[in-house]
C-alpha cells in the first residue's frame, strides 16, 4: 500500500502536511489524495446540491490548493488527487482507502482540531482504521523524522523492534528511547522525564499505538500525552490475535 491521504480543511497546514508527503521515497510512484469532506445539502433540490459542490472553497483555500498543485509539479514520481467527499461512513472510508491503495494518513492540525461534525467523525473513522497515521504538530517545523520515542501502553503487544515493519517503510528512524505508561499511572509526574529525553537525544518523532475504540461524537477529544510535546506523532493500529 504506497499511497498517502490527506484528510484537510485546506488552510495554511495542508502545505506542510503535502511537504512532509513529498518527502518520502520517489523510487516508486506514489499518488497523494487531498481528501476535502463536506455534509450532503439537506435539499431535494439537484440544482441547489451542484451550485453547491461548486462554489465550496474559499479564495484562501483556492490559492492553498493552486499551491499544492504547483509544488507536487515539481516531483515527477507524485500525482495529486483532489478528492471532495459528501457523507462518510465506516464502509465507505474502508473501501475508499482499499481503493486507493493508502499506506499512510497524514493529518494536518487544522483537520484534527475541526468542529465540523463531519471532519470529527471522519478522524474518529480514520484512528479505527489499521493504517499508520502521522498526526502533525501545530508549528510548521521541518522535521527529519529520523530519532523516535516509543511511548508504550501498557496493555500493548507491540514490541518496538516490530514497528518499522508495521509502518511500510514510509519512515526511516531508529528509536532511541522507550517509555512505558500503565493506566494508574500520573501522566503529568513522567512529562519532565520525557521532555528531558527529547531535549538530550533530540527526538523529532514520538511513536503510540491505538485500538478500535467505540465511536461516539458526543465524548470530546482528549489530548493524548505525546501530543502535549509539540513534535509529530506517529500512530500505529494495534494488530488483532
Amino acid at each position: 500500500m504506497n499511497n498517502i491521504l490527506i484528510p484537510t480543511t485546506l488552510q495554511k497546514d495542508t502545505v506542510y502536511a503535502l511537504k512532509t508527503a513529498l518527502s518520502q521515497s520517489e523510487e516508486n510512484s506514489k499518488t497523494i489524495v487531498l481528501m476535502l469532506l463536506k455534509d450532503t445539502p439537506d435539499t431535494a433540490s439537484a440544482a441547489f446540491w451542484l451550485r453547491d459542490m461548486q462554489n465550496g472553497l474559499t479564495g484562501l483555500q483556492e490559492e492553498i490548493l493552486e499551491q499544492c498543485h504547483d509544488m507536487v509539479s515539481f516531483h515527477p514520481n507524485f500525482k495529486l488527487q483532489v478528492h471532495q467527499q459528501f457523507s462518510v461512513s465506516g464502509p465507505l472510508l474502508r473501501n475508499f482507502i482499499e481503493a486507493h491503495n493508502i499506506g499512510l494518513i497524514i493529518l494536518p492540525d487544522t483537520f484534527r482540531k475541526s468542529q465540523l461534525e463531519i471532519n470529527r467523525y471522519c478522524l474518529k473513522l480514520l484512528k479505527n482504521s489499521n493504517v499508520p497515521i502521522l498526526q502533525l504538530a501545530a508549528e510548521f517545523d521541518e522535521h527529519q523524522f529520523s530519532k523516535a520515542l516509543y511511548i508504550e501502553n501498557s496493555d500493548s503487544n507491540v514490541q518496538a523492534k516490530d514497528l518499522p515493519k508495521m509502518i511500510g517503510g514510509h519512515f526511516s528512524f531508529r528509536i532511541i528511547s522507550q517509555a512505558k505508561f500503565f493506566d494508574d499511572q500520573n501522566h503529568e509526574e513522567m512529562t519532565p522525564v520525557l521532555y528531558d529525553t527529547i531535549y538530550k537525544n533530540g527526538i523529532d518523532l514520538l511513536i503510540e499505538t491505538r485500538k478500535p475504540q467505540k465511536i461516539s461524537l458526543s465524548k470530546k477529544h482528549k489530548s493524548s500525552l505525546n501530543e502535549n510535546f509539540g513534535l509529530p506523532v506517529l500512530s500505529v493500529c494495534e494488530p488483532v490475535y
